[in-house]
């Protein structure tokens, strides 16, 4: 990120380390999974414009060390989650409100961080 940084504009050094992050997702092992592509990307978005804020990568390796342990949370504990109502059987998603409420967790998550940065003049 900061070598990024270093030689071009913020918006082009979170695009291309968000691609780089993105396409790091897709190999995975002895499979390359092209569907985690697009989510890997626009993780690697939000990961990237925390840095930027804040001017730490340690922001966003919190980000990505929750994303990861809350699916795999969800996976392990997928038959302890069925009283939420949205059986995981034959989904290969998880459930639309739970994706709306994580989207604005990351939107709250988002305004906090532009509000605490904003005295720094980031």
């Amino acid at each position: 990120f900061s070598a990024f940084q270093d030689v071009c504009s913020p918006r082009r050094t979170i695009l291309l380390t968000a691609v780089l992050f993105g396409l790091f997702h897709v190999l995975t092992g002895s499979a390359l999974l092209v569907e985690r592509f697009i989510p890997s990307t626009l993780m690697g978005i939000v990961i990237g414009w925390v840095a930027y804020r804040t001017g730490s990568v340690l922001p966003g390796m919190l980000i990505h060390f929750v994303h990861n342990g809350l699916l795999n949370m969800v996976l392990y504990y997928q038959d302890q989650l069925q009283f939420l109502g949205d059986g995981f059987d034959n989904q290969a998603h998880l459930p639309r409100h739970w994706i709306a409420i994580a989207g604005l967790l990351v939107c709250a998550g988002s305004a906090m961080i532009w509000a605490g940065t904003q005295r720094r003049g980031v």
